[in-house]
């Protein structure tokens, strides 16, 4: 890979690993904020692109990639308090903030409890407001409750789909999750082996795959209830709001985007990516880079 892991370590105790690029830049900066199952390396190839345009922080979020674990997280807040306990360490007074899947539900906290902290949102296939809705699923993952969704630990855990994932992560299975994103996140075309390879690798990395996944489950910035309890949240939420999305998203789709965005009180500006899905940064680049280079 092209950049390298730093560490630094948070007042919290926490070690957060994160990659730098741009460093002789001192403005603009670009804070990314991966998924879940994931870390910092998804980004890496994107901020190469960009080194030349903005100083770039991507983090490994606690529990993922090579950042500590060292206390449970429950909530996408705990997460987003790691965020701005890092931007205090490494002296960043605000940034532009990168949200892709579950990291843009971290960013939205991000930004609704530190305002100061965050210039601008942009979110690439973000996690709706109104967080993951997750239908139980029996054998076969067959769905057994369409409605009311999953919001309980306990049932979440039990779920087929989180229990394959947890024992695929045990085992340190690649080809299950090799098979998943293919399906699932690059289902436009598979990156080159070699990264492909080290995705997964760092799939298996988590700690934190039931904490991270109820959290999503449970969130909800908005002013409604359902499927979790509303926080209310969003009117906090002063900045700009940029919300790129791939039309072939089969994770999130692009129509929570738009209901998403429908939610926030301040300025807001959807862009689709057409022939992407999940990862549509990597589905298409140059596109990518176009849109985000425009904004910073």
């Amino acid at each position: 890979m092209l950049n390298e892991i730093k560490t630094t370590t948070l007042s919290n105790g926490e070690t957060m690993a994160y990659r730098e690029s741009g460093a002789k830049l001192k403005e603009p900066v670009l804070i990314m904020i991966h998924g879940n199952q994931s870390s910092s390396l998804i980004f890496d190839s994107l901020m190469t692109h960009l080194e030349k345009t903005a100083h770039i922080f991507a983090v490994d979020l606690p529990g993922f990639g090579d950042s500590s674990y060292n206390t449970p997280h429950e909530t996408l807040r705990d997460w987003a308090d790691d965020v701005a306990l890092f931007m205090k360490k490494k002296k960043i007074p605000s940034a532009t903030v990168l949200g892709w899947s579950a990291g843009g539900g971290i960013a939205m906290e991000l930004a609704a409890c530190y305002p100061e902290k965050v210039q601008q949102l942009v979110f690439s296939s973000s996690v709706g407001v109104k967080g993951l809705k997750m239908p139980g699923r029996g054998r076969g993952f067959t769905l057994v409750k369409r409605n009311p969704y999953l919001v309980n630990k306990e049932e979440i855990a039990k779920d087929s789909y989180i229990v394959a994932a947890d024992k695929a992560i045990a085992e340190k299975n690649t080809r299950y999750f090799r098979f998943l994103w293919d399906e699932i996140i690059f289902n436009i075309e598979d990156p080159p082996d070699p990264v492909f390879d080290a995705y997964v690798q760092d799939i298996l990395k988590e700690r934190c795959f039931l904490d991270m996944t109820v959290a999503l489950c449970q969130f909800n910035i908005t002013h409604t209830s359902g499927p979790a309890e509303a926080s209310g949240r969003i009117s906090d939420i002063k900045c700009p709001v940029t919300w790129i999305h791939g039309k072939q998203d089969i994770v999130v789709p692009f129509e929570e985007a738009s209901s998403s965005l429908a939610c926030f009180e301040t300025q807001t500006e959807l862009i689709p990516i057409y022939e992407a899905g999940h990862a549509a940064f990597i589905d298409q680049p140059e596109v990518f880079v176009d849109i985000l280079c425009g904004l910073i």
